[in-house]
């Protein structure tokens, strides 16, 4: 997806997270970033939130921090693409 093998995926570094997103590593939220990119979800989430009654949790804008949200929510807010990365 978006032309990038799988060998060259790798983590951004946390200055890069900091500086695109407005949140340190370790605590990103799902929405709500500095700057607007394309979200690609999991498949296994919705599979996860299945079994939790639709329930899953994310970085809540630190490292200390979650959020608490249904799998419904965050498709709604995000409008991911839905693929298996895992």
């Amino acid at each position: 997806y978006f032309n990038v093998g799988k060998k060259r995926v790798k983590l951004a570094p946390a200055e890069v997270v900091l500086e695109l997103l407005g949140y340190p590593a370790g605590g990103v939220p799902p929405f709500g970033h500095r700057t607007d990119l394309p979200v690609i979800l999991d498949a296994s989430v919705i599979a996860t939130g299945a079994a939790h009654d639709g329930v899953i949790y994310g970085g809540g804008g630190d490292d200390r921090t979650m959020m608490r949200l249904t799998v419904d929510e965050l498709c709604r807010v995000v409008q991911p693409h839905i693929m298996a990365v895992s």
